[in-house]
């Protein structure tokens, strides 16, 4: 049980990396306007149809993105793995 336990732990520090990482090509997607090159009317329209990211993820994604491109510390919360997405979203 330990080292499930253990594994769990690991991988949700991973998963908290890859979510900092998402967040971030996700503001460069935005303000490179990338959606539009790609035939997508909107940065929501590409991530949820284009990428198959569920529409609440979408929301959440876009939210804390361009909220963090203001309030940079938002980031290093995700980045030290100290809180995700979801609850990064209602700050």
């Amino acid at each position: 049980m330990e080292n499930l336990h253990q594994k769990i732990t690991e991988t949700v520090i991973e998963y908290r990396k890859q979510e900092g990482l998402l967040i971030e090509l996700t503001q460069e997607a935005d303000f490179t306007k990338l959606y539009l090159e790609l035939g997508y009317s909107s940065l929501f329209e590409y991530l949820n149809i284009g990428q198959g990211i569920s529409a609440a993820t979408v929301s959440n994604l876009i939210t804390v993105a361009r909220k963090s491109v203001k309030i940079p510390e938002m980031m290093e919360a995700i980045a030290s793995g100290e809180v995700g997405l979801a609850k990064l979203r209602k700050v």
